[in-house]
C-alpha cells in the first residue's frame, strides 16, 4: 500500500519502476504492478486535489494496465474497481482492494492538507 502513497507524493520515482520490477520475484512483480496501476488511476481520480498539494506533481506513467488486461475505457473510478477485481483474482485474497487503494490515497492527502494548514 505504501507504494501508492509514495508514487502519488513523488511521481518522479515512477521512472525507477521498470528497474525495480526486474529485481522482484513473480509475486513481488505482480503486487508492484497492481499497486502502481492503482496509483495511476487514483492520481486521475484526485488530480485537482493532488495538484494543489504536491509541488512536483506530474502524470504517472501507466506501465501495466494493458498487461493486467484492465479495460482501457471507462472512468478512472470504474477502472479502479475493475483493477480491484483483477487484484482479488490474482492474489486469491477476498480483500476489499478498492477500499485499500482509496485508503492509501486518502490518508496521504489528509496528511498533506494538515501539513499545509499548519504552515498557514
Amino acid at each position: 500500500m505504501a507504494i501508492i502513497a509514495l508514487l502519488l507524493y513523488r511521481p518522479d520515482l515512477a521512472a525507477f519502476i521498470p528497474t525495480a520490477i526486474g529485481m522482484l520475484d513473480g509475486a513481488g512483480q505482480q503486487a508492484l504492478k497492481l499497486f502502481c496501476t492503482a496509483a495511476v488511476l487514483l492520481q486521475q481520480i484526485h488530480d485537482e486535489r493532488l495538484k494543489r498539494l504536491i509541488p512536483q506533481w506530474q502524470v504517472l506513467p501507466d506501465y501495466f494496465s494493458q498487461e493486467l488486461n484492465l479495460p482501457q475505457t471507462g472512468s478512472p473510478q470504474d477502472r479502479l474497481f475493475s483493477l480491484s477485481l483483477i487484484h482479488r483474482r490474482l492474489s486469491g485474497l477476498a480483500a476489499n482492494w478498492m477500499g485499500t487503494y482509496q485508503y492509501a490515497a486518502e490518508r496521504l492527502m489528509i496528511g498533506l492538507e494538515k501539513e499545509v494548514s499548519w504552515k498557514t
